[in-house]
């Protein structure tokens, strides 16, 4: 009776989402999902640079009205994050019941301000919240980017002995590429990218680039023409962004911002700790911010930049308003603050702007 009953709620919200043109109600909301992960976690990550290595597990959890409980499949995701000196809880990708979502883990147990050493990651359980918030910014600016959603996850680890007990920790959800495309209603990724100008609308292109800047995110690469002088890697035209094909066209989709400043800040700004007070440097990040857009003069018209500027510029109390609705920690509250503020301060001043 219970298995029939578990069925027939998994297959109530399959049912569920696809009424709504979603993949999965996990991301009906922004509001902060609480789940049960069971894994052989242990197990898991020491397997961590075998591609495609999956472990069983069970998911919990209650959305859209509608309780899950269902086995899944478990396995570590991403480049960097799998090291252990970087992250000794690296990223995650679950599958099971029909659909696939990522999650974006604390990383580590590091104190405030205390970053990785090798990339500088902002390594405790307020990263995450952090990073679920740039997805929701980058949305209220117009931009299209991977579904996410704040998460309160408790991970039961299984199969070890001696038995460790279970972890609870703020995490957040993500949607994964192939979900994403499905709801954008593309046929694929762009399998041969070239470069912007030959796939994307040249709005979208440099609206991209404008939100990179915004949210502080340097882990992140296109090639804007033929001409371009290859920032990217020559084998690696575009990274960190998704180019989805529609009927005519291909979309950027940006992801990817753990690294980016609004969530990790900069490395230097934390040689004397982090207190409750601790307000980031309005210069650095304006340094920052400048560099990226400024390149943008060598492939855009002044006319189209600041065509952009306005289309930013007029979503700017979305962009403050979703920061204000979002629960986040304090000190990031302030990191993200004063990205926006520098970015459209920038962006309201052509003396700024163009230097």
């Amino acid at each position: 009776m219970q298995r029939l009953l578990i069925a027939s709620l998994a297959a109530l919200v399959g049912s569920s989402a696809v009424a709504n043109g979603r993949s999965h109600t996990i991301f009906g909301s922004k509001a902060r999902l609480e789940l049960r992960l069971e894994a052989p976690f242990a197990t898991l990550f020491t397997h961590n640079y075998e591609d495609d290595y999956w472990v069983d597990g069970r998911l919990t959890y209650v959305a859209a009205g509608h309780a899950v409980d269902e086995p899944v499949e478990v396995a570590v995701r991403g480049n960097s994050s799998k090291d252990v000196s970087e992250c000794t809880f690296p990223k995650l990708k679950v599958r099971g019941g029909g659909h696939t979502f990522k999650i974006g883990t604390h990383c580590g147990e590091r104190a405030d301000g205390d970053l990785t050493p090798q990339l500088g990651r902002w390594a405790n359980e307020k990263s995450p919240r952090r990073e679920a918030l740039v997805y929701t910014l980058l949305s209220a600016v117009g931009l299209t980017a991977l579904e996410a959603r704040p998460a309160r996850i408790t991970y039961v680890f299984t199969g070890e002995s001696p038995q460790r007990g279970p972890l609870t920790r703020d995490a957040m959800l993500l949607e994964d590429d192939d979900e994403a495309i499905a709801r954008l209603g593309g046929s694929g990724a762009v399998e041969q990218f070239t470069n912007a100008a030959d796939l994307f609308e040249r709005d979208a292109a440099l609206d991209a680039a404008f939100g990179e800047a915004m949210v502080g995110n340097l882990d992140w690469c296109l090639t804007f023409d033929a001409g371009d002088a290859k920032r990217c890697d020559a084998h690696v035209p575009i990274y960190n962004l998704l180019a989805i094909q529609l009927d005519d066209r291909a979309v950027p989709v940006l992801y990817d911002f753990d690294l980016s400043g609004m969530v990790a800040g900069r490395r230097e700004w934390f040689v004397n700790g982090v207190g409750a007070d601790f307000k980031p440097p309005r210069a650095a990040i304006e340094a920052e911010i400048l560099g990226q857009l400024q390149r943008m003069r060598s492939f855009y018209s002044r006319a189209e930049l600041d065509a952009a500027r306005r289309r930013f510029v007029s979503r700017m109390r979305d962009a403050y308003a979703a920061v204000a609705a979002h629960d986040v920690d304090a000190i990031g509250r302030r990191i993200i603050t004063a990205y926006l503020d520098a970015f459209f301060a920038i962006l309201k001043s052509d003396e700024r702007f163009y230097g």
